[in-house]
């Protein structure tokens, strides 16, 4: 028998050259083609507004189409798979991107630009009920009247001033935050103007009651120019004009031990009592621990400790005299606690009469802690009512302001517990005669 076989052409050298020249061929179609079943570079084939010029507030449509990937327009969110539509209502000239992306993470982009006219987007947020009373002036004698939300078109470009003021609802008044508001009108800009009420009520755990007064922005002189005491530590010199941009809410009494308590879960005042004054707390304390726990409690309040040009403004309360009631410190005794009632601290909170803003015991209580450094004089101080926390060659390290006074004397000469008067200790320090109280702002 006659065995046949066939030669194995793979051996040959022309076998070998023919897969090589064939693999590195097919390399690099799949290579051209984006690997082995991979997608394809990703394509724009269009991305455009249908409107390139608009009034402010106006809705767009931004249309896409591409391929080989998924699509983003940057800040809209949303994915287009492989094309579509995207609204959107411009309140300033914007210019958008569209991204798309492959599955290997290639990226193609192109980009839009819509134009807005100037104009205001007025957002008037106000309790149910409540219409707003907002003024808008600005250029060649621009005025308008706005009291809900409204979008302003056709305006010129240039500074516009919104002066809001207090409505009433019933036996209620209600304030803007920022009564007075500037906006620089280039394009479409957006402001808010937000009204709340006059007083702020709290429960914490225990049923234990926390309210606060609204404290209206304003404009005030702070300090005292006071020659005969040139040396006295803090100085209350020189006077200067502040001015409070915002509301704040500032609590109505001092801080009552039976509100730390709810807080705290102790009580660190010697002689105890729920409504006395809470006492021998430091500003650390307060700060790292207190202020962390209650705004735990109200995620939509902000807490903290005033600064002091707001205690003063709070506590003169429109007037300028001496003291809130006048200058005769003979009155003292109706709003404060005096020497000749004299008992430490054991006496309850709201007890005397307010301030004209219905603050009690501002002072002739404890002293209360403010939140700025210490500094020997207000050369330098802020202007708008913010603490003043730089530090400086008058600055005491480590020391923080107080207001207020415990039970005050009334001599001519002393003049305690006055609008102007201002003291400081160490921030670390725990004494009988130190409290606080607390201003909240919506966050």
């Amino acid at each position: 028998m006659r065995l046949s076989v066939e030669p194995r052409c793979s051996g040959t050298p022309w076998a070998r050259h023919f897969r090589l020249a064939f693999g590195v061929c097919s390399l690099a179609v799949l290579l051209a083609c984006g690997g082995g079943g991979s997608t394809p570079a990703p394509v724009i084939e269009r991305f455009q507004a249908d409107q390139t010029q608009v009034e402010v507030g106006s809705e767009v449509n931004l249309e896409a189409k591409f391929s080989h990937g998924t699509g983003v327009v940057d800040n809209q969110g949303g994915v287009l798979p492989g094309s579509g539509i995207v609204k959107v209502s411009p309140v300033g000239t914007t210019t958008y991107t569209l991204t798309v992306t492959n599955d290997r993470g290639e990226k193609a982009q192109r980009s839009t630009t819509v134009i807005v006219n100037p104009g205001l987007v007025v957002t008037v947020e106000a309790p149910e009920g409540v219409t707003g009373e907002v003024t808008v002036n600005g250029p060649d004698g621009f005025n308008r009247m706005v009291n809900k939300s409204e979008v302003l078109t056709g305006l010129k470009a240039g500074r516009y001033t919104l002066a809001a003021a207090p409505v009433k609802r019933e036996d209620a008044t209600f304030h803007p935050w920022r009564p007075v508001q500037e906006v620089d009108v280039q394009t479409g800009t957006p402001v808010k103007v937000s009204y709340t009420p006059s007083t702020l009520s709290l429960q914490l755990p225990g049923a234990v009651p926390l309210d606060f007064v609204l404290i209206p922005a304003g404009q005030f002189t702070m300090g005292y120019d006071n020659p005969a005491c040139p040396r006295r530590f803090p100085k209350q010199s020189p006077s200067h004009q502040v001015t409070i941009h915002r509301a704040f809410y500032l609590a109505k009494f001092p801080t009552s031990q039976g509100q730390w308590q709810a807080i705290m879960g102790n009580n660190p005042s010697p002689r105890a009592n729920s409504n006395y004054a809470v006492n021998s707390v430091s500003y650390e304390t307060i700060k790292k621990e207190f202020l962390p726990k209650i705004g735990k409690m109200f995620p939509e309040l902000a807490f903290r400790l005033p600064s002091e040009a707001e205690w003063e403004y709070a506590y003169r309360a429109g007037t300028t005299t001496n003291f809130f009631f006048g200058d005769d410190e003979l009155k003292a005794g109706a709003f404060a606690w005096t020497i000749d009632a004299y008992r430490m601290q054991e006496h309850p909170v709201g007890m005397k009469l307010p301030n004209p803003w219905g603050l009690h015991d501002l002072t002739g209580l404890v002293f209360q802690w403010c939140e700025d450094m210490a500094h020997d004089g207000y050369t330098g101080a802020p202007l708008d009512g913010s603490p003043w926390m730089a530090p400086g060659p008058d600055a005491r390290e480590g020391e923080r302001i107080l207001r207020g006074y415990p039970p005050m004397a009334i001599t001519g000469s002393l003049r305690y517990g006055s609008s102007a008067d201002r003291w400081s200790r160490n921030k670390s320090e725990e004494d009988e005669y130190i409290g606080f109280r607390l201003v909240a702002t919506h966050n």
